[in-house]
């Protein structure tokens, strides 16, 4: 009876982490008027806007994705920069394959991180006008020029790519598929000690 009961718990639990997996998989944010960010902003912040998006625009074609808490822009294959503004002043990232080098990186570089093996996120604050200049304008065309491949045919620096990428699930089925058997596979060595 103990065994039935916890193989009935076990099933309930595969099923609950599957859902959460897909859940957290498909979330999206609302999108909202673009209006939502620029209305408010003064006009130094809109020139500081205006000159940003400028520097976008030349780094390649994107689509602009906006919602509550920020503008993304996505070169054809992945988001490669975003912005907001927080307390007067012009919040931006932008991904690069690799970290810009600390000694090109300045005054305006809040933080440098590896979001994967293949992406670096760059936030940096800016708050005056000459500050969006032509370095920026370079960092923001290799983001676009890095990101506008699909991952298959992107390759990171000193990585082989493999068939498909670099490994990973090739779809956002194959993604749930994954999310889902490694959590059925850790569960499943769970149940096995008991």
């Amino acid at each position: 009876m103990d065994r039935a009961l916890d193989q009935a718990t076990f099933s309930r639990g595969v099923e609950v982490n599957r859902l959460l997996c897909n859940a957290h998989l498909a979330m999206a944010a609302p999108r909202v008027p673009l209006a939502v960010h620029l209305d408010p902003l003064l006009p130094e912040e809109r020139a500081l806007w205006d000159r940003y998006a400028g520097l976008v625009a030349a780094a390649g074609p994107s689509e602009m994705i906006v919602n509550k808490s920020r503008i993304a822009f996505k070169a054809p294959h992945r988001n490669f920069t975003g912005c907001f503004f927080k307390s007067r002043r012009l919040e931006l990232f932008f991904d690069l394959p690799e970290p810009v080098p600390e000694s090109e990186q300045d005054s305006r570089f809040r933080a440098v991180w590896a979001h994967s093996r293949t992406i670096w996120v760059h936030r940096l604050k800016i708050g005056r006008l000459d500050e969006l200049d032509e370095k920026l304008g370079r960092w923001l065309a290799a983001g676009w020029e890095a990101y506008s491949r699909p991952a298959a045919e992107a390759v990171a620096p000193g990585k082989s790519p493999t068939p498909h990428g670099f490994g990973g699930p090739r779809t956002l089925a194959q993604a749930r598929e994954a999310c889902f058997q490694a959590k059925e596979d850790a569960l499943a060595d769970i149940y096995r000690t008991c």
